[in-house]
């Protein structure tokens, strides 16, 4: 049942990964590009190239964030799945390759 849990926490962070890479994607490649004023009666569109809104600026930091969050959880996925026992036995092994390797 445990590896279970780890499968749908796996799935649903790769959900995130992929929702937020493609909501940045949107964002960063379609700003905003447009101003309008209105200056007494006449109204005025301007194009700004370059130029993101609050709102964008939100959105983009947001899934920066879960994408961090959710990359990192990858990245250390091998660390969770492995049993404190199993790490003890592989760093005992690290500490006596280092030794041969040392010459001791």
């Amino acid at each position: 049942m445990k590896g279970k849990g780890i499968h749908d926490k796996s799935m649903f962070m790769a959900a995130l990964f992929i929702a937020s890479t493609f909501v940045l994607e949107l964002k960063l490649l379609n700003p905003t590009p447009i101003q309008i004023v209105i200056e007494g009666q006449s109204v005025s569109i301007n194009q700004l190239p370059e130029f993101f809104t609050l709102e964008d600026v939100i959105i983009v930091v947001i899934a920066y964030i879960i994408l961090g969050v959710s990359g990192t959880y990858f990245l250390l996925l091998d660390l969770v799945k492995r049993s404190a026992g199993e790490l003890a036995l592989e760093e005992k092994e690290m500490e006596g390759s280092s030794k041969n390797f040392e010459g001791g």
